[in-house]
């Protein structure tokens, strides 16, 4: 139908006609075209099983499916474009991780492997695939960093951590691959308070020159003379 109307008007509408009213009085008294009186007879019969068509309850359905698809093509565009700079910034192993993730919550494997742009022997690959000593390594210092972090009470950040580690502890470890794994696994120290240094009044300009700035003659104050005057006076 190329309008929906309320289902008591189309009951209202088929109550005349069956009333033997025709069409057109119908239509004056309701304030509608002939024509709709027409399409509401001949939807009636076609949900009654008198002539064939589709019924109102299918074209309810399909007009709701329309929409469920629509919304579901803008989703995919969404994740099409975020998949996109996903990929270029996330290397094949961290998206294999992803998908473990997501199939973990009894999503299908193929559509996660195609949508993240890896493949399934890959991805199995992977998963049967011992972990090297380096994520073993790194998984062991994250436990070390998380225990210093955890003694000094949440206060440390990453350099202080790091002095733990190599002088208290001995262990050879860079300070950036510190911040970076304190980083991964969520730990933040306290910022530090900024110490301010306090200049005298005499290290300012005005103090130099004892706020005299007017001169009678050009080249009356050079930077020489002010050296000058500094160092008799053992400033320098």
């Amino acid at each position: 139908m190329p309008k929906q109307y309320p289902a008591e008007f189309r009951q209202r509408v088929i109550a005349l006609l069956e009333a033997g009213r025709k069409v057109a009085d119908i239509a004056a008294d309701l304030d509608v075209s002939a024509n709709t009186i027409y399409i509401l007879r001949r939807q009636h019969l076609i949900d009654t099983g008198q002539i064939p068509g589709t019924s109102s309850i299918e074209s309810s359905e399909f007009a709701k499916a329309q929409r469920e698809i629509a919304k579901l093509r803008a989703e995919n565009e969404i994740l099409r474009r975020a998949n996109e700079s996903m990929k270029n910034a996330t290397p094949p192993r961290r998206r294999f991780e992803m998908i473990e993730q997501i199939t973990s919550e009894s999503h299908d494997v193929k559509a996660s492997c195609e949508l993240l742009d890896v493949s399934r022997a890959g991805l199995y690959a992977w998963k049967g695939r011992p972990l090297s000593a380096m994520a073993i390594r790194q998984a062991w210092l994250t436990e070390v960093i998380t225990e210093v972090h955890t003694a000094s009470r949440g206060i440390h950040g990453a350099p202080p951590v790091h002095a733990e580690l190599r002088l208290g502890r001995g262990i050879v470890v860079g300070h950036n691959q510190v911040g970076r794994l304190m980083r991964n696994a969520g730990l933040v120290g306290l910022p530090l308070k900024r110490r301010f240094k306090r200049t005298s009044r005499a290290d300012t300009s005005d103090g130099l020159v004892n706020r005299v700035f007017a001169r009678t003659e050009p080249d009356q104050l050079w930077a020489a003379d002010i050296t000058e005057q500094r160092t008799s006076e053992g400033k320098f």
